[in-house]
């Protein structure tokens, strides 16, 4: 009878291992933006959990700070990025958009002392402006204004304007006013503008696009309970195929 040496049975019990490990289908890792508020990336991971699991895939969804999450996805060192803005590809160019929005949200324009009528971004560049740093619609919407006050938090941005640092702050809608505790902010109209925001990939699992394009349309369905039929013979079809 044959008998394996010691190290030879190390040596298969690691390689089973290894075997094993590749075998294993591995979530994908997505990353987003942190913020304290965290009910749009609540949100987020309601749509894309149950849209991955429409093509029997899991994820695994972590918080960055805005650039480096984008960054990580760009070098390959996370699968995806949650959900931004589209054009991000212009900057990133190994970020792949899936083109079924995720959902939107207001911009909004806070204030303590101000009244004004909002009228885009160049209506706020007499004042000095409060946002989030790495937001991309607040880098394009201030492109050129000289003063604009950057903060890792929304709550920050509101303490600043507490403080009287910044006169206004401008924010997708969020709960950051209330989790902040200032108080005497009014909210100016109408809304800056409406952002709608997409999945990315690392473009080495541009393949899944089209059903993941699909599935993010059905569940939001779902998730949104305005079940209108099913979807065309396409969408069905794509999301029966897993990426090769």
């Amino acid at each position: 009878m044959f008998k394996m040496e010691r190290w030879q049975i190390v040596f298969l019990c690691f390689f089973v291992i290894l075997i094993n490990e590749a075998l294993a289908a591995e979530p994908l890792v997505l990353v987003t933006l942190d913020d304290q508020d965290k009910n749009h990336v609540r949100l987020m991971k309601q749509v894309l959990v149950d849209a991955y699991a429409e093509l029997d895939m899991e994820i695994d969804l972590r918080l960055l700070p805005n650039k480096r999450s984008l960054e990580a996805v760009n070098s390959g060192l996370a699968d995806g990025e949650g959900g931004r803005i589209a054009g991000m590809e212009k900057v990133y160019p190994n970020l792949v958009m899936v083109p079924e929005p995720l959902f939107s949200l207001k911009v909004l324009v806070y204030t303590k002392m101000l009244e004004f009528k909002v009228k885009g971004w160049n209506s706020l560049k007499p004042y000095r402006i409060g946002v989030l740093r790495g937001a991309k619609y607040a880098e394009h919407g201030t492109e050129g204004m000289d003063r604009v006050l950057l903060g890792s938090y929304g709550t920050q941005l509101f303490k600043a304007l507490d403080a009287g640092r910044i006169d206004v702050v401008a924010m997708h809608e969020s709960n950051n006013l209330a989790l902040s505790g200032v108080k005497g902010v009014k909210i100016l109209q109408p809304p800056l503008q409406e952002i709608i925001l997409f999945h990315y990939l690392n473009k080495k699992h541009q393949k899944l696009i089209p059903a993941l394009a699909c599935a993010i349309k059905k569940v939001k369905k779902t998730i949104n309970k305005k079940v209108e039929g099913n979807l065309d013979e396409n969408c069905q079809g794509m999301m029966g195929e897993n990426e090769k």
